[in-house]
């Protein structure tokens, strides 16, 4: 017979030490996630203040959307950059619509890419297989996604058409 012979912990230590670790755990993600929108706000807003109207305007505003989409999910990255790069768009030439479809289409992307990607995280836990696998196996759509998000931002027919037949 083995005898325990650590000291006996008080209830309050063990009390102390779950409520830090779920605290910890439901504190940390949140955080996180809170310091990388404030983090990502600086450079984007540098980025846009250092630029003039150019048509080259349309191609970083897809890139930003990619790259945004990629660390937030779509419905708080909408309400949280569309008050920002709406006016930009408008002087860069684009349209509300032609505007709306490019970030949505932006952000959309990130929802199969790492590192939050929760459509990634799904996927990978209905097929079974770890998510570097899975990603393996994405990498291609991935790029043609990537293709038809900068046709959609370059080509603004491709939005406009169908509304324009249809409401004109």
């Amino acid at each position: 017979v083995v005898e325990n012979t650590a000291p006996p912990r008080s209830l309050n230590a063990i009390q102390v030490e779950y409520l830090g670790s779920n605290l910890i755990g439901w504190i940390g993600p949140t955080f996180l996630t809170a310091v990388g929108t404030l983090l990502m706000l600086i450079p984007v807003g540098l980025l846009f203040k250092a630029t003039r109207a150019r048509k080259d305007d349309m191609r970083q505003l897809g890139g930003t959307m990619l790259v945004i989409g990629t660390f937030l999910d779509p419905l708080p990255a909408i309400l949280i950059f569309t008050p920002i790069f709406l006016p930009i768009a408008e002087s860069i030439g684009m349209g509300k619509l032609h505007f709306t479809v490019t970030m949505v289409f932006g952000f959309v992307i990130g929802l199969i890419t790492p590192p939050v990607g929760s459509c990634l995280y799904v996927g990978a836990a209905i097929s079974g297989l770890r998510v570097e696998e899975f990603v393996k196996d994405l990498i291609p759509f991935i790029i043609a996604i990537s293709i038809v998000l900068l046709l959609v931002a370059f080509i603004p027919p491709l939005v406009t058409f169908v509304p324009n037949l249809l409401f004109k």
